[in-house]
């Protein structure tokens, strides 16, 4: 079974890939636009330069947190050994 297809097909076809190719163009500057303005909120908000670094803090932090949290039940349970509540 052969297909036919016209010229006007064709030149639709065309079109409509390059409505797409420009919707994505545009939709790329607006997310690289919003990728730099994060960047630069996560540099003025807490001196961090990229991704990479946000990542590797908030492990640091959490670490931080988990033996903060270690140290505090730590403590609360010899209180309440020693005072007996």
């Amino acid at each position: 079974m052969k297909v036919e297809v016209t010229v006007n097909q064709v030149q639709k076809d065309l079109l409509d890939l390059k409505k797409g190719i420009d919707e994505a163009k545009l939709n790329q500057a607006k997310l690289k636009g919003r990728e730099e303005e994060l960047l630069s909120q996560l540099k003025k908000d807490h001196g961090l330069s990229s991704v990479e670094e946000a990542s590797k803090k908030v492990l640091t932090l959490e670490a931080s947190r988990v033996s903060i949290e270690k140290n505090i039940i730590d403590k609360y349970s010899v209180l309440k050994e020693k005072y007996e509540w």
